[in-house]
Parts: C-alpha cells; sequence; structure tokens
C-alpha cells in the first residue's frame, strides 16, 4: 500500500465504515482512489476539451465570438443568467 497515515478524526470514520460494510481498510482505500483518479481524468479531459474550443475560437474556428455574445445578451435580457 501508500503508507499513508490518516488523522485520527479519519481513521474513526473509515474504522465505523468498513465495519459496516464489511470491507478491509486497503479495499476501501482502492476503492476511493481508483473513484479519485477518475474523476481527476474526467476533469482533465474537460480541460482540455475546453482548451481545444478556446484555440479553435482564437484560430478563428468554431461559433463566432459575436453570436456568444449575442447570445449571452439575450440570456441576460430575459433574467436566464
Amino acid at each position: 500500500m501508500l503508507g499513508v497515515r490518516l488523522d485520527d478524526d479519519l481513521d474513526k470514520q473509515l474504522t465505523r465504515y468498513t465495519r459496516k460494510m464489511g470491507v478491509s481498510k486497503s479495499e476501501c482505500a482502492k476503492q476511493a482512489l481508483k473513484e479519485y483518479l477518475k474523476g481527476k481524468a474526467i476533469e482533465e479531459s474537460h480541460d482540455k476539451r475546453t482548451l481545444k474550443g478556446l484555440e479553435q475560437i482564437d484560430e478563428g474556428h468554431g461559433i463566432p465570438a459575436n453570436k456568444v455574445f449575442a447570445t449571452l445578451d439575450s440570456w441576460t435580457n430575459e433574467g436566464e443568467i
């Protein structure tokens, strides 16, 4: 394992949870780490898509800025933002 030390409160919460669910602390930590890494991968993917979209706008591709601003203005006028 990683050899991570938990603070007392987190260790108590983990102990209660593992007893209740009948799983080992190690298995619980592995699952939590998998979920964390999955979330980070999704976040990174969204960041890359956002940057790619911004680059396309900078290069003159994608949705023209005036259309974006017109749409945002219409939302503001309608009170949607």
